[in-house]
């Protein structure tokens, strides 16, 4: 709005002629009635002149630009315009009052009493005192604190009309520097207002958020307070019904949800700078859902809790602290040789990383991981023990069988030994068959291998091959509900309630048939022992990342032994090979996988059947066990 200050100035003269046309006057000088030259601030924004003859024949009223005074005697000053109405129009410009006026003979008087300048008076001088209403010829909207309005507007706004009041505004104290536009909230301890991070639940969540209106520093007043709900002026860069959000850096709102998600608002239609700031229209419950939440036994109360994700499934207690498997590190949980670390307790990390040469070794136990789980090494169950070769047998005995691949694993989750080989026929005795494997029920794993049977010959029957250990698959198991994962149990058919296993057992070779009395005679060869399986892999980790692999391979089988020889007649046979120990069963529980590394479960290689010796036949080859498998589960996806 143009200031205009009432001044009572000389006449002045021009002292340079000017044309219908010209947008400047010269004049004959600038000077006051104190005889110091006359400046803008004399005027203020805008001046109107009147130009005139002696005769007071001819007028022409003007509007110049006071901020041009300084030069009105010598290069002039500016004509904003030229010709205006007698009647007092601001605005409107007539070619025909345009005049031409001569120098010396046109007075210039600046600031005394042209029409307009009584007309600019009446619109905006302050505080007037008024004997009638004033009328507007249309309902005008203020946009500005300082503009004033009709009473329809008023009347519009305080019912509830279209209109209605667009900001809650309160005075307030910083907590800490804050800036104008920065999401903050009450902090209760102090009563002061403090800077927002979606990192920090405590700030974003059960407290009073507002935006900072202007700057603020520690202990001082906010510059223009804190807006608790409405229109938000403050930020730019907008995009027109976008969702807004508390941000993970302090005080910062943007467009997409933070860690801990809080929706603050929604920028209005069509602009880029404002926003509806209501920090609650997403985060209340519905109807329904509050009903929901009741449930349907019992009221919610202190010691009647709402049941939550981390109360059905958690990552562990994080009590160990960090690790880092780097092949110098040490910790109390594992044993360290070289580059390799074996678990001898369940581990509950932070975070855990295993190092590129490094190999982690579960031995049995479960690993928590609350953090994150990486690196680039390796993890394996263990070492599973390999079938046993009989002795060759001698004299007229058959050789005892030999021993299947013990159980390994310290921890709970151990795998299962191998069954062992068959003893050899004494002469004209028959072979004995193979132990079979034992079964796992319930299981996620593979069924074990059949062991190879013992040579045959004319003078008997073989012992015939340990026959593979089954799996049983759970009725209800670990996949289907939270409790059941933290602990690996599953619901049998039968519906009682064990601990998951491994893959099944491998059966172990049978023993060969005996040599014929006389000078044959001979015992038969054993069967050799099958490979224990892999064991159960158990981890549970928030986040798997990293590339690390992990291993959990199947023994091999033990080699059939060898007969005692004979001579003329019918020989002894050698003993079947024990079947090679199936891949275990690698298990892994997150809530977040970036993970790209890979399971390996091939299983152990088979025990092969004896030799034939002399003319007595060969032990049959046991099998090759079957692969493990692996079970990735999505723990934040379970019911």
């Amino acid at each position: 709005m143009a200031t205009i200050f009432p001044t009572s100035v000389p006449t002045k003269r021009l002292s340079a002629s000017i044309t219908a046309a010209s947008s400047t006057i010269i004049l004959n000088n600038i000077n006051g009635w104190d005889g110091n030259a006359l400046t803008t601030s004399d005027f203020g924004t805008k001046l109107y002149a009147v130009l005139r003859n002696d005769a007071n024949t001819a007028l022409e009223l003007i509007e110049l630009d006071p901020s041009t005074i300084a030069t009105g005697a010598t290069t002039g000053m500016t004509v904003n315009k030229r010709g205006l109405k007698f009647t007092g129009d601001l605005t409107t410009e007539v070619a025909a009052n345009k005049l031409v006026w001569i120098k010396n003979e046109t007075l210039v008087e600046l600031g005394s009493n042209p029409p307009q300048l009584l007309q600019h008076f009446v619109r905006t001088v302050t505080s007037p005192t008024i004997d009638d209403l004033l009328q507007y010829t249309t309902v005008l909207a203020p946009t500005d604190d300082k503009h004033i309005t009709t009473k329809k507007y008023v009347d519009d706004t305080t019912n509830g009309g279209a209109v209605s009041h667009n900001t809650l505004i309160v005075a307030g104290n910083a907590g800490e520097t804050v800036a104008k536009g920065d999401l903050i909230y009450m902090d209760a301890t102090d009563n002061e207002w403090k800077l927002t991070d979606a990192d920090t639940v405590a700030t974003i969540e059960g407290v009073l958020l507002g935006v900072a209106q202007g700057a603020g520093t520690n202990g001082n007043a906010i510059t223009g307070g804190v807006l608790l709900s409405g229109l938000d002026s403050t930020l730019t860069g907008l995009t027109a019904g976008d969702i807004l959000y508390a941000g993970n850096t302090a005080g910062q709102i943007q467009n997409t949800a933070g860690t801990t998600e809080r929706a603050i608002g929604v920028v209005a239609p069509g602009s880029t700078t404002q926003f509806y700031f209501n920090p609650f229209f997403l985060n209340h419950i519905t109807k329904n859902q509050k009903d929901a939440l009741a449930g349907t036994s019992g009221t919610p109360s202190s010691t009647n809790k709402y049941a939550t994700a981390d109360s059905l499934i958690n990552y562990g207690s994080a009590a160990d602290g960090v690790f880092d498997l780097d092949g110098t590190n040490t910790y109390s949980k594992l044993s360290k040789s070289g580059n390799d670390y074996t678990m001898t307790a369940d581990i509950y990390a932070s975070t855990f990383t295993i190092q590129s040469a490094a190999t982690l070794i579960t031995d049995g136990y479960r690993l928590f991981v609350d953090g994150t789980l990486s690196g680039t090494g390796n993890v394996k169950w263990g070492t599973p023990n390999a079938g046993a070769v009989p002795t060759t047998a001698s004299g007229t005995t058959g050789a005892t069988g030999a021993a299947g691949g013990a159980q390994g694993g310290s921890g709970p989750f151990k795998n299962l030994a191998g069954g062992g080989g068959g003893a050899g026929g004494d002469e004209n005795a028959n072979g004995v068959a193979g132990t079979t494997g034992a079964s796992a029920n319930p299981s996620r794993g593979s069924a074990g291998a059949a062991g190879g049977a013992g040579g045959n010959n004319a003078n008997g029957s073989p012992g015939s091959g340990g026959a593979a250990g089954t799996v049983t698959a759970e009725s209800y198991g670990f996949s289907v509900t939270k409790w059941a994962t933290y602990d690996f149990i599953g619901i049998k058919t039968d519906q009682t309630i064990a601990s998951m296993l491994t893959s099944g057992a491998s059966g172990g070779g049978g023993g060969g048939v005996g040599g014929d009395s006389g000078t044959s005679a001979g015992g038969a060869g054993a069967g050799g022992g099958a490979g224990a399986n892999g064991g159960l892999i158990v981890i549970f980790a928030r986040t798997w990342a990293g590339t690390f692999g992990i291993s959990n391979i199947g023994g091999a089988g033990g080699a059939g032994g060898l007969s005692a020889g004979g001579g003329a007649g019918i020989d002894p046979a050698s003993g079947g090979g024990g079947a090679g120990g199936s891949g275990g069963v690698n298990v892994i529980i997150y809530s977040t996988k970036t993970w790209t590394g890979s399971h390996t479960l091939t299983a152990g290689a088979l025990g092969a059947g004896g030799a034939a010796v002399n003319s007595g036949a060969a032990g049959v080859d046991g099998t090759v066990g079957n692969a493990g498998t692996s079970v990735e589960i999505d723990a934040d996806n379970l019911i």
